[in-house]
């Protein structure tokens, strides 16, 4: 069985050897995200322009700080944050932390944290990816102290992301390969708003605001750059459009290209507030 390995250095300069065994869908999206970590460090500076919408409100209603600061699903670090906080990331494909500092491997829904020791929690797209949505809010309820912001972003609903929706309808289309059930980690598992702000406030948040974010960077480049970035950044389409013959993938990639050039390629995302107002011990 696989397990996670996570190392915490504690008093005395001596280190702890945390051990976690992820569920399988945990163990799916390790896979899925360590197939595409190297073209995430490859390419972050396209990353970052394509998300700075995201980031530039996220770090407005985050604000400067001092302190520890949570940056759940960190991913290649690649994310700035505001000055004064003192970022710590945890993923869970150690491929993504590869030669990364400061971040440590683990799951969303159990982190290798101590109760309330974070001044602030942060997360960019990666919540959607959690084997349980609610049991992660409930965790970074637990790690945070009285009080303090969480500022998250996820994906809203695939009419609006055919960026990401088009891949998947011609995966289904030509292979017989189905996207996820609703309830499953992808995309598009956090795009209810409603459902979103009942599991924040079960999780103990309050004064929740949700943010509509425009992405327009895939719709300003060529359909065809457009699809290549998908094909090696989306974790999910990238995995499967890995498994397919050579000539199955040249195939892919130019009825990919002629489908999101007949689309409107731009994305909307969500831009989530929240402060802590009940505190939740470790369950």
């Amino acid at each position: 069985m696989r397990f996670i390995r996570t190392d915490v250095e504690i008093e005395g300069g001596r280190r702890l050897h945390l051990y976690d065994f992820p569920n399988p869908a945990d163990q799916k999206q390790d896979a899925v995200w360590s197939g595409v970590a190297e073209s995430w460090r490859r390419r972050a500076e396209f990353i970052e322009s394509w998300l700075e919408p995201i980031t530039t409100l996220s770090n407005e209603m985050l604000g400067p700080g001092t302190g520890r600061l949570l940056d759940l699903g960190c991913g290649a670090m690649t994310t700035p944050f505001p000055e004064g906080w003192k970022r710590v990331g945890v993923d869970l494909s150690q491929e993504m932390l590869r030669g990364g500092t400061g971040c440590v491997r683990g799951v969303m829904t159990r982190l290798p944290f101590r109760d309330q020791s974070f001044g602030a929690a942060a997360s960019r797209l990666s919540l959607m990816f959690a084997s349980d949505p609610l049991r992660a809010f409930e965790e970074v309820a637990r790690v945070l102290q009285h009080g303090t912001k969480f500022v998250f972003s996820v994906w809203g609903d695939a009419g609006k992301n055919l960026w990401a929706s088009e891949p998947a309808e011609l995966l289904k289309a030509r292979y017989g390969i189905p996207a996820p059930p609703p309830a499953a980690p992808g995309v598009f598992r956090l795009a209810d708003e409603e459902e979103v702000r009942g599991m924040l406030k079960s999780a103990g948040f309050g004064d929740i605001c949700c943010n509509k974010v425009a992405i327009s960077l895939l719709a300003e480049i060529s359909a065809e750059a457009a699809a290549d970035a998908v094909l090696a950044l989306g974790g999910p389409v990238s995995a499967v459009f890995g498994r397919l013959s050579e000539t199955e993938r040249a195939e892919f990639r130019v009825e990919m290209s002629k489908r999101l050039a007949a689309v409107d390629r731009s994305g909307a995302a969500f831009v989530w507030g929240a402060v802590l107002k009940r505190p939740i011990g470790r369950l």
